[in-house]
């Protein structure tokens, strides 16, 4: 199984299912993360929570969940201290695309991530026409892209 789906739009979702490993290596959370999720107001925390986990486990941010899995909330539930929701999609947790990526913004700047400088994005560009002449597929390109 992948860790990540990609959408006929190219949006990025979790499988149906995770293994627990993923949801231990992934969304497991260490002081500093509890700390910061902490800091949030309660009805933003698992949201946020599912963000970072998902931005730790693939590199990039959550778009589309039709229904959430039922370990992973228990998992994230029981690390914060709140009541699972038995029913969840990104749509029911994020009533604005503008929360969504707060909350994406808060979890890149918790986990470090920095803002392309226009070198950086020069050099990926240099980089991916090269490799593009070798790639099989756009999401093979994508890959190396996220890897660089």
């Amino acid at each position: 199984m992948q860790l990540w789906q990609t959408t006929f739009l190219g949006r990025r979702t979790l499988p149906p299912e995770l293994s627990e490993y993923q949801i231990q290596a992934f969304f497991t959370f260490g002081a500093d993360e509890m700390q910061a999720l902490r800091e949030l107001n309660a009805a933003s925390r698992t949201p946020a929570a599912i963000q970072l986990g998902f931005l730790a486990m693939t590199g990039s941010r959550l778009d589309a969940v039709t229904v959430l899995p039922r370990n992973l909330l228990k998992h994230i539930s029981d690390q914060l201290g709140l009541p699972a929701p038995t029913i969840a999609s990104l749509k029911r947790l994020y009533r604005s695309e503008r929360t969504k990526n707060s909350h994406l913004a808060w979890a890149m700047n918790l986990q470090g991530w920095n803002k392309p400088s226009l070198n950086s994005d020069r050099l990926l560009g240099d980089y991916l026409d090269r490799v593009a002449a070798t790639a099989v597929s756009k999401d093979e390109l994508m890959d190396k892209a996220r890897r660089w």
